[in-house]
């Protein structure tokens, strides 16, 4: 699952924005072999850096998709704009 702090869930909510919806500046995707995660994840909390298993590569024919903390799986969401962009300028 992608962790959303509670300032963006609470700003969201009230703003009605998808937080998946909005730019990630400097956020950044790693994709790594299973087996190396753990110590990936740990040499990275180790110097402060928050980091987090998100998701894994399954077969293409499978989709894109995202699980839910009840363990189910929804379609990714796909996003014109970013969400904040499309709050501050609804009618471009």
């Amino acid at each position: 699952q992608v962790g959303i702090l509670p300032e963006t869930a609470t700003l969201c909510k009230a703003l009605k924005l998808n937080p998946l919806g909005l730019l990630a500046s400097g956020a950044l995707l790693i994709a790594i072999a299973a087996e190396d995660l753990p110590p990936l994840l740990a040499a990275l909390h180790a110097v402060g850096i928050v980091a987090e298993e998100i998701g894994k590569a399954i077969p293409a024919e499978e989709g894109v998709s995202l699980l839910t903390a009840e363990g189910t799986r929804k379609p990714l969401p796909r996003f014109e704009r970013d969400e904040l962009a499309r709050f501050f300028a609804p009618g471009e």
